[in-house]
């Protein structure tokens, strides 16, 4: 698992939708500490308890996710480290990150145009709704759920959009020659090989989802002959795929599926798919829980056609290095106030 970088964007997707009906189940403990207190600095900006929490639930959340389940063994290992302390790290890296983005935006005089604060005003509106019907509801579930006052929810949330307009303008200064991208493109080619392959599937299962040996003999069969047609130049695939295939999902649009190298298909498929010594036309048979599948690489994506996304990651890149950089300014050096922190704890 890799530090998670969360900027304003996620933080507003992550509020607005699921952080306060969350909390509840995942809120961190927090013992009893007089209201001065306060997680760490960064430089002379102070980290509250209650914005260390916020980030925490969501760091929770991402550990729970990396293990895919809500009952995580909070003393299993993520790193060399206990999933708990863990998450306690990734909660104060990321507020970290947070806060020095937000003082570079506040350096620049980065701020909200009215279209943008009516933006801001309208969507923390409609949340806040959601919640509770009447101003003084509304406040009682924040202070509840995430220990802001409405006035400091608000406040967080107008420095997260802040944030994100920072972070969009910074990154859309950045300039990028042709060959700073093809190198980047050749420095990160299997993150990029994209594919397009088509496939017919037979099924080694029958009406009630049993696997049989008549039934995969029968299966390996269908796909052997069909693999002698699929071969054949005069063969039309998406013919075969609509005649012959048992996989609803794409049968009708010629077997094709689009496959990148962290995609979640089954491992057997994925791995013919993006396997790099294919040649485009190139076909074979692969087994896997489904049934037999008879493929054809129909199209490997060029530089060209990736260079929007390759443009893209190049850029994030680019702003994590200068988060790097502005990481190690001694202005944003970063002291723990130890026995608050100590004091929390993760479920």
């Amino acid at each position: 698992m890799y530090r998670k970088f969360v900027n304003a964007l996620v933080v507003v997707a992550l509020v607005l939708t699921s952080v306060i009906p969350a909390a509840n189940t995942f809120a961190a403990t927090t013992k009893t500490a007089t209201p001065e207190t306060y997680v760490a600095k960064v430089g002379t900006e102070k980290i509250s308890k209650e914005e260390y929490n916020f980030f925490l639930k969501d760091a929770i959340s991402m550990i729970q996710s990396y293990f895919n389940s809500y009952n995580v063994d909070w003393n299993a290992s993520i790193n060399n480290m206990k999933a708990s302390e863990y998450a306690k790290k990734l909660a104060l890296d990321n507020i970290v990150d947070f806060k020095i983005q937000l003082s570079k935006a506040n350096a620049t005089k980065t701020t909200l145009t009215k279209k943008e604060t009516d933006e801001f005003n309208s969507n923390m509106s409609s949340y806040l709704s959601s919640l509770a019907s009447t101003a003084v509801d509304q406040e009682k579930v924040i202070k509840n759920e995430t220990g802001f006052t409405l006035s400091q929810f608000k406040s967080f949330y107008n420095n997260a959009y802040i944030v994100r307009k920072f972070a969009s303008e910074t990154q859309n200064k950045y300039k990028c020659t042709d060959t700073e991208l093809k190198n980047f493109y050749n420095s990160n080619k299997d993150k990029f090989y994209k594919v397009i392959v088509g496939h017919i599937l037979f099924l080694t299962t029958d009406e009630n989802n049993q696997s049989t040996p008549e039934k995969d003999a029968e299966a390996r069969k269908k796909a052997e002959d069909t693999l002698l047609k699929i071969n054949d130049p005069k063969s039309d695939f998406a013919a075969l795929v609509k005649e012959l295939s048992e996989d609803p999902g794409s049968k009708e649009t010629g077997g094709k599926y689009t496959v990148m190298k962290n995609d979640q298909f089954v491992p057997e498929f994925q791995n013919w798919a993006i396997d790099t010594a294919k040649k485009v036309g190139d076909t074979g048979i692969v087994k896997t829980s489904y049934g037999y599948h008879v493929m054809k690489l129909m199209k490997i994506y060029s530089f060209t056609q990736l260079k929007d996304d390759i443009k893209s990651s190049y850029i994030t890149k680019k702003y994590d290095d200068d988060l790097n950089a502005w990481r190690k300014d001694k202005k944003y050096k970063v002291v723990k106030n130890e026995s608050v922190l100590n004091a929390i704890k993760v479920p």
